[in-house]
C-alpha cells in the first residue's frame, strides 16, 4: 500500500484538512512578488487617475488610462525589486540613528 493513500486516508478518518501543496521557495517568492506588482500596479493607477480628474478639467479616456499605465509601470516594477531585495529590511542602523538624534534633542531643550 502506498503510503500517501495511507495518509491520506488516515487524514480523512481524523477529519483533518489535506496537506496544502507545498511550494518550492523561488515559486513563492515569485507568487509574491506578482501580488505585491499587480497590487502596487493597481494602486498605482487609480491614484494617478483620481490626481489627474481632480486637478484638471481632463476627462477620463482610455487613452489616458493606457498613459497612466505606462508611466506607472516602471515605477511598480523598481519599487517591487527594491522592496523584494533581501536586504532592504535592514534598517535597524538608520532607525536608532533617527532614535539617537530624537534621544538628543529631547535633552537639549
Amino acid at each position: 500500500m502506498n503510503l500517501q493513500n495511507r495518509e491520506d486516508r488516515e487524514r480523512r478518518r481524523r477529519r483533518l484538512p489535506s496537506r496544502a501543496p507545498i511550494l518550492p521557495m523561488k515559486t513563492h517568492r515569485l507568487k509574491r512578488l506578482l501580488e505585491f506588482f499587480v497590487i502596487g500596479l493597481v494602486f498605482g493607477v487609480t491614484e494617478d487617475v483620481l490626481a489627474v480628474a481632480l486637478t484638471t478639467e481632463a476627462e477620463v479616456t482610455p487613452e489616458m488610462i493606457g498613459l497612466i499605465v505606462l508611466i506607472a509601470l516602471p515605477f511598480a516594477v523598481i519599487s517591487e525589486l527594491i522592496v523584494d531585495h533581501p536586504q532592504f529590511g535592514h534598517f535597524e542602523r538608520l532607525a536608532r540613528r533617527i532614535q539617537g538624534v530624537r534621544r538628543d534633542e529631547s535633552t537639549t531643550e
